[in-house]
């Protein structure tokens, strides 16, 4: 609950969450900022966490992060669809960018619909250059595909020094070598427990205390709003309840 909140500055809520995307509303991602060596010596020791949270088996961390960080941690190659788990929004953007020619803008009237410099925004709104001057280097209809690119790759790498952190922590923990056995997904679903609460399945494995039945009508409201709740808010909610055996 500390590590996703502002009370330490390592993890911020994503660019999706931010925004209220349709998607990974969820996520938090590591703070390009947080660069101090007492900041990056705790997200060494979250990684130790995560090493014991994957050794041992009933041990886990309620951590919401995108794909981005766990690709990193496993050493899978990253795409533009990572950037979309954590920033749709600009992955949309730097789509229509790309093709932009398809909606009948060419290089003439490309400058009057587009005014960008080589130059992008981070999730802690930290403006970066894509190269050098890049501020002072327009985007145009012949460099739009390597600015996109630049963008891209900035943007998937923007806490590459967080990451390589908890990676350092990790593999107090675990040897490397054999992170690189699980694909990302694995190695979250083991860290951090599955990403969706499956309703059915949590109802199927209740137990109740003496006097309460499944059929008692505030049983049965309870069950009723779980199914309702979205994603995040299920695993809100049972981060905040009692646990159920």
């Amino acid at each position: 609950a500390e590590l996703q909140s502002d009370a330490l500055g390592l993890l911020l809520p994503s660019p999706n969450k931010v925004h209220g995307a349709s998607r990974g509303q969820e996520a938090w991602v590591p703070a390009p900022s947080a660069l101090a060596p007492a900041q990056l010596e705790t997200l060494t020791l979250v990684g130790q966490l995560l090493g014991m949270a994957l050794r041992q088996k009933d041990t886990q961390l309620s951590l919401s992060l995108p794909s981005m960080v766990w690709k990193q941690l496993v050493g899978q190659p990253m795409d533009a669809e990572d950037l979309s788990g954590f920033d749709h929004l600009a992955r949309q953007s730097l789509r229509s960018l790309r093709d932009i020619d398809k909606e009948g803008v060419d290089a003439e009237s490309f400058g009057q619909v587009i005014f960008e410099t080589f130059t992008t925004r981070l999730s802690d709104e930290t403006q970066v250059e894509l190269r050098p001057g890049g501020a002072a280097t327009p985007v145009t209809f012949g460099n739009r595909l390597e600015y996109c690119e630049l963008a891209l790759h900035a943007r998937l790498h923007e806490s590459q020094r967080q990451c390589d952190a908890l990676l350092q922590g990790l593999c107090y923990m675990v040897p490397q070598r054999l992170l690189t056995l699980f694909t990302w997904a694995q190695l979250e679903s083991l860290c951090c427990g599955a990403a969706e609460v499956d309703v059915e399945l949590l109802r199927s494995r209740t137990k109740y205390g003496v006097g309460v039945s499944p059929n008692q009508r505030h049983v049965r409201y309870f069950w009723a709003a779980m199914r309702r709740f979205t994603p995040a808010l299920r695993l809100h909610a049972l981060r905040v309840i009692s646990p159920i055996p």
